[in-house]
């Protein structure tokens, strides 16, 4: 019986489990209690859950890969430690992740990039690939991390262009798309490195018939041009205003923006607050983004406009004041969306709208990152 079994013996008997793709909760938690007593086990539990993914059995690696998020909940530190070896098993698969296996792997990817980013350098291939994922929430997960990486982390694309170039010759539009945000992204920092994809860029800029496609490839050629030596096009014939005309689901109000302490936020910051709102929408997860001030008035969106009266009565139901959960968080139910609306600072909220059966702590995962690098903005503003 595995009760009277050697910790080392019990480990590879729920492994073997696992290998015929059966994980049941007491065996999960016999395990959990085993690391967490012998956390120098974890690295050889990894590369094995890891080496049953590599073989391309659906069921066997989509239990290898719950059994990983698990370990990841009490032992994330450990989890991110291991990921490149994760991700070189992964690399050996004979056939590519389908979406059910990519669903947890994504989850898992989520929560090492909310605390290690750093470690996410060997995961950019594997998330380009999915890129051209034929499921809205693999693929629109994958690009909500790919843009998150490359706006922290832009190094981790270097030596990258084939894979990027691959995306943009993807079948689909949106692939081709979330390639050129990805690439602009990039060259905000460091264009030096997304150099080798400014001609295919440029080319749908120019040529190509869909309107979106085009206008995210004229927005990442205009990041690159300057290291291409490209002349841009004078300001009269290319004003402001039609630049931000290209992402129309992007509503900031023109000129500068008053908050409560009568402190304002220029273009500058409008434009990276702008940017972050676009970074945290993996449109499968959350339909709009609104960032707000503590009277209720609207400072930027990205998605569908909420009711201003909705808006003001959020506003009012979260404090300015004091740090505990409830006064920093609140979530309503209106008919099937969730409304979420969270404390950015003493000056802001942040409000998000998604389905009605989106778990919360996803959610949350997802919402947090960018409350930071918007309140880390509005500090820099003064605000």
């Amino acid at each position: 019986m595995i009760l009277l079994q050697s910790p080392q013996k019990k480990v590879e008997s729920i492994l073997k489990e696992v290998e015929k793709g059966k994980t049941h909760g007491s065996d999960t938690s016999s395990l959990m209690q085993i690391l967490n007593k012998q956390p120098s086990m974890i690295p050889e539990v990894i590369r094995s859950l890891a080496s049953i993914m590599a073989k391309g059995d659906s069921k066997p690696g989509i239990s290898a890969c719950l059994v990983m998020n698990r370990i990841a909940d009490e032992r994330l530190d450990e989890v991110s430690d291991s990921l490149e070896i994760i991700m070189d098993f992964l690399k050996d698969r004979k056939k590519e992740l389908n979406e059910y296996e990519w669903i947890p792997a994504l989850e898992l990817l989520t929560k090492i990039n909310q605390q290690h980013p750093e470690k996410m350098g060997s995961a950019v291939p594997a998330l380009l690939a999915a890129l051209g994922n034929t499921n809205a929430t693999v693929k629109e997960t994958a690009y909500y991390l790919l843009s998150l990486i490359a706006a922290d982390n832009p190094d981790f694309f270097k030596d990258r262009s084939i894979e990027l170039i691959k995306v943009l010759n993807g079948l689909n539009v949106d692939e081709r798309i979330h390639a050129c945000n990805i690439i602009g992204i990039i060259a905000e920092k460091k264009p030096e490195i997304v150099d080798k994809t400014f001609d295919l860029v440029n080319d749908f800029f120019l040529n190509h018939p869909d309107n979106n496609l085009r206008s995210a490839a004229g927005l990442a050629a205009d990041k690159m041009r300057p290291k291409k030596a490209v002349p841009k096009q004078p300001e009269s014939k290319v004003p402001l205003v039609k630049q931000e005309e290209k992402r129309p689901e992007i509503n900031i109000t023109p000129g500068v923006i008053p908050l409560k302490n009568n402190k304002e936020i220029g273009s500058k910051d409008k434009s990276q607050i702008e940017n972050a709102l676009q970074l945290m929408i993996p449109k499968s997860v959350i339909e709009s983004a609104i960032l707000i001030d503590t009277n209720g008035g609207v400072i930027a969106q990205s998605g569908p406009q909420m009711d201003n009266s909705l808006l003001k009565k959020l506003a009012s139901m979260i404090s300015s004041e004091g740090d505990d959960e409830f006064k920093n968080r609140i979530s309503i139910e209106q008919a099937d969306k969730k409304i979420v609306a969270v404390r950015v600072g003493n000056e802001a909220m942040l409000v998000v709208v998604t389905s009605a059966d989106t778990a919360i702590g996803m959610l949350l995962v997802i919402l947090n990152k960018s409350v930071e690098k918007i309140k880390e903005i509005l500090m820099d503003a003064g605000a």
